[in-house]
């Protein structure tokens, strides 16, 4: 009997037993999860390079103070302290540049009205 006790993919199921229930029964209340949207490529590349910047500062602060010949708990306290700074910093300047990208993918630029012909501007009518 042990050998059936299997997880199942359902949330709330228990072991080994497997739900007789409809395939859409149960799921009234429940969301449909959204689809996933690849991120654009400089959303990409922002996130990417800051986690890259991250990990290299990191170690160069390891290094350095390895070198530096300091303690364990210094090693520690300080490296821990640049993670925490610059990868708030980071985060903010990626979040921002999210953020920025999905303003201006859902906004449509305005597209200028033609002149007519017989209308001169009003930087001429002054003249």
């Amino acid at each position: 009997m042990a050998e059936n006790l299997q997880p199942t993919s359902e949330p709330n199921a228990s072991f080994g037993v497997e739900s007789a229930a409809a395939p859409g029964a149960g799921t009234l209340g429940r969301k449909k999860e959204p689809k996933s949207v690849p991120l654009p490529l400089l959303v990409e590349f922002g996130f990417t390079a800051s986690i890259i910047f991250l990990l290299l500062l990191d170690l160069l602060v390891v290094i350095i103070l390895l070198l530096s010949g300091a303690s364990l708990v210094d090693l520690v306290i300080r490296t821990s302290v640049t993670t925490l700074v610059m990868g708030s910093l980071l985060m903010l300047l990626s979040w921002q540049l999210a953020t920025g990208v999905l303003h201006a993918s859902q906004t449509k630029p305005a597209e200028p009205q033609p002149a007519e012909s017989g209308e001169s501007s009003p930087a001429i009518e002054a003249l």
